[in-house]
């Protein structure tokens, strides 16, 4: 999935006054924290430095399907939410976020063998 297609799903469910630009950064948030917190305890990204922030939205998101729309639109939409200041909303959002992107991050955890110190953990 790219920012442009997370972008339309959002826009689509929610109509919101932010630009691309404004869901672009949210984005690059999300994936800086999912590589910082995720994939660096990983072997494949050892060495590898963080993504730079999506410039045009073409760029594809780190998660994959079928958690990237789930995890990336619930995101926005909780983002959107929360720039509204609608308490609600955002927490229904955030719960269906976390949800997801629990459910990935222990997806992907159990499909990945974690490094430590530059050793395997077996």
């Amino acid at each position: 999935m790219t920012g442009q297609e997370a972008i339309k799903w959002a826009d689509t469910l929610a109509p919101n006054q932010y630009t691309p630009e404004q869901k672009l950064a949210w984005l690059s948030d999300l994936d800086g924290k999912f590589w910082l917190e995720i994939l660096t305890q990983y072997h494949q990204a050892k060495g590898s430095t963080a993504p730079e922030a999506y410039k045009d939205g073409s760029e594809t998101l780190l998660i994959p399907a079928p958690y990237a729309r789930d995890v990336y639109g619930n995101w926005l939409l909780a983002k959107i939410a929360e720039a509204n200041q609608e308490i609600a909303l955002y927490n229904q959002y955030s719960t269906l976020f976390n949800a997801e992107y629990r459910g990935y991050c222990e997806q992907y955890n159990k499909r990945h063998r974690a490094i430590h110190g530059g050793s395997w953990i077996f």
